[in-house]
């Protein structure tokens, strides 16, 4: 029983000590503007990262972030919040970046197809957007049990995801699987001056 009370007024003391140490710092003052710029910041890295948004409502995640910074108590955002309002915020800027950075290489895009199973055992076509010394992703396609990978929905996949910007794109690449050769083939007649390439590897 000593021995508990020991230890408990250990652990005691040294969480006193701790709180002790954080309240007697200066006072932390807040700008709007800062307050969003690190909201901001904290949606990225949880993105980016791939954390679980509800790590966000820890207790221990968010007594971190008071520690780090009190004044930062009031804006931390909660699980709902950094899910929808700062993920579109997010994915605006990511999504403005990427376009600077292709429209930065003076020449027209390829667009890239590779399908594949996923983890799940899903049938899944990635398709990216790529440029000299850049390649981004642009979306992910679940054909579905529905939906077989045909040459056709591929083709279909394709004109949806240029129909804006068919005149932005000078080539596309896919794979020397029968239904890609296929979709080359639909390909060529909706967009006769796109050149068609497989796969070299």
């Amino acid at each position: 029983v000593q021995r508990v009370e020991r230890d408990l007024n250990t652990a005691a003391g040294r969480e006193q000590e701790r709180q002790h140490t954080l309240d007697a710092r200066t006072v932390d003052r807040m700008t709007v503007v800062e307050a969003h710029v690190l909201v901001f910041l904290l949606a990225m890295f949880f993105f980016a990262c791939r954390i679980p948004n509800a790590v966000v409502d820890n207790y221990y995640f968010r007594k971190l972030m008071v520690g780090l910074r009190p004044a930062f108590e009031k804006w931390l955002p909660h699980r709902t919040a950094l899910s929808t309002t700062h993920l579109d915020k997010v994915y605006e800027e990511t999504g403005l970046n990427t376009r600077a950075r292709l429209n930065a290489v003076p020449c027209g895009s390829t667009l890239g197809l590779d399908g594949k199973t996923d983890v799940k055992g899903r049938g899944t076509v990635n398709v990216t957007e790529m440029k000299p010394g850049v390649c981004t992703y642009v979306t992910t396609a679940y054909p579905g049990a529905t939906k077989e990978h045909t040459g056709e929905y591929h083709a279909n996949l394709v004109e949806e995801t240029i129909a804006d910007r068919s005149s932005d794109f000078i080539a596309l690449c896919a794979d020397n699987t029968g239904n890609m050769k296929s979709m080359f083939e639909l390909l060529m007649i909706v967009f006769p001056k796109l050149f068609l390439v497989g796969c070299c590897v």
